[in-house]
C-alpha cells in the first residue's frame, strides 16, 4: 500500500463497519480467497463501470462519467488492466479492490472485483 502505508509501519485496522458501506478511495482488509488476507482500496463501488485509459482509471455511475483523482498516489503513477480502453461494469454486491504501489501491476479488471462479504474491515490509522 506504498506510499500511504510504507514496508514495517504498524497500521491500524477496524473489523466492522460501524455505519453504511464501504467507499470509494477507503482502504480495506479483504479475503480473495479463505485463509488469504490482502490489503486494498477502493476503486469502484457496486454497479458502477470502470475503464482504464492512458494510465487513468475512470468511472460511470449515477453522477456521470468521471476521471479518479487518486492525490495518495506517487506523482506520475499510471495505471494499467487487462482490459483497457472498455467500460466494465461492477457486479452488484462487488468493489474494485486496488493496490496503491502499481509499479509493475496490472490491474485485473474481474478478478479485483471483491464481493462485499470479503471485505473484513478498514484502516484507521498508521504509526
Amino acid at each position: 500500500m506504498e506510499p500511504t502505508i510504507k514496508n514495517g509501519q504498524t497500521a491500524l485496522f477496524r473489523r466492522v463497519f460501524l455505519a453504511g458501506e464501504p467507499r470509494r478511495s477507503l482502504i480495506v482488509l479483504y479475503e480473495p480467497e479463505p485463509g488469504l488476507v490482502k490489503i486494498g482500496r477502493i476503486l469502484a463501488e457496486p454497479k458502477e463501470s470502470v475503464r482504464v485509459q492512458g494510465g487513468k482509471v475512470y468511472i460511470d455511475n449515477n453522477a456521470g462519467k468521471y476521471e479518479i483523482q487518486e492525490e495518495y498516489l506517487e506523482k506520475d503513477t499510471e495505471t494499467h488492466a487487462n482490459i483497457e480502453n472498455t467500460w466494465v461494469k461492477m457486479g452488484e454486491f462487488n468493489y474494485l479492490i486496488v493496490p496503491d504501489n502499481r509499479k509493475n501491476f496490472v490491474l485485473d479488471l474481474e478478478k479485483q472485483q471483491i464481493n462485499k462479504n470479503h471485505i473484513t474491515g478498514y484502516f484507521t490509522t498508521k504509526f
